[in-house]
């Protein structure tokens, strides 16, 4: 199936018909102007995340050259975003 982009506006009246459409296994992607707010897809449809560990075991492997996983590079951005939290201590500041 295909993408679907509609404003936020149309969504709130037609959200209805949009869960259908992403049950379908369409791809339905709610805009505000230029920007994506919002991503419907049915859960079938989403891709299962991916310990960190499980990505930095895949670094272990012995081929030289990029990883051959396409989706190493989202798993590595998602583990990144999942810590964006957290605070990085200055080992100056525990004096």
């Amino acid at each position: 199936m295909g993408t679907t982009h509609i404003s936020v506006e149309d969504a709130l009246t037609e959200f209805p018909r949009l869960i259908a459409r992403a049950r379908a296994g369409e791809e339905v992607c709610i805009d505000e102007g230029a920007e994506t707010v919002a991503i419907m897809q049915a859960p079938q449809m989403l891709r299962a995340p991916r310990l960190l560990s499980e990505v930095l075991a895949g670094l272990d492997s012995p081929h030289v050259g990029p990883p051959s996983d396409p989706s190493f590079m989202s798993d590595v951005e998602d583990a990144v975003r999942g810590h964006e939290h957290e605070r990085l201590i200055d080992p100056w500041e525990s004096f």
